[in-house]
């Protein structure tokens, strides 16, 4: 018979266990990805906000040839522009003859020219009551145009006092800034 083995007390292991290898790398990959993740976001913050500035001006663009549209119509069934000379807002008599009330007895038919919106939080179509209404661009600013009343074919540019544009009607917004004098942001029909 041979003699038995003496018998080893197991070893400790140094480093890691497994389990904790396998934390420890969930851990990392978990940082990694909410890291990603702020990146991407902060990528993606100022593309939508660029998108929704454009969506903005589109808007605009939209509801200035709608303004420009109606006063050339009224202007084709009445013989006239509906309201006066130089730069004005479209608010007030002249906005009701553009929507079918007979203002001033400007409109006698009480033909609807535009159906704007109403606005929402003041921004984006029509704000007030009869008879004060304005129509607001989409940064709660009212339109303004101007109407070639004297027929020559032209008015003057809002943009370049002392000029003049070879259109009968014109109309703009202020733009995001709110300030029509500064005409880097202004949307205009033109």
């Amino acid at each position: 018979m041979h003699p038995e083995p003496p018998i080893v007390p197991p070893v400790a292991k140094k480093g890691l266990s497994t389990g904790c290898i396998v934390g420890l790398v969930l851990g990392i990959v978990a940082v990694l990805g909410l890291a990603i993740i702020g990146v991407m976001v902060g990528l993606a913050v100022p593309a939508a906000r660029g998108v929704m500035k454009k969506a903005d001006a589109v808007r605009t663009k939209a509801t200035l040839k709608d303004i420009e549209m109606a006063v050339k119509n009224y202007q084709v069934e009445f013989n006239r522009y509906p309201g006066g000379e130089g730069e004005i807002e479209c608010a007030g008599s002249l906005l009701r003859v553009l929507l079918g009330v007979n203002a001033d007895g400007l409109n006698p038919r009480q033909i609807i020219f535009m159906e704007p919106p109403m606005a929402r939080g003041g921004k984006g179509g029509l704000t007030g009551t009869p008879p004060a209404l304005t129509l607001r661009d989409v940064w709660g600013q009212p339109y303004r145009l101007s109407m070639d009343t004297d027929g020559d074919g032209k008015v003057t540019d809002p943009e370049h006092p002392g000029m003049w544009l070879a259109h009968p009607v014109i109309v703009w917004s202020a733009g995001d800034d709110g300030n029509p004098a500064t005409w880097a942001d202004n949307i205009k029909s033109w």
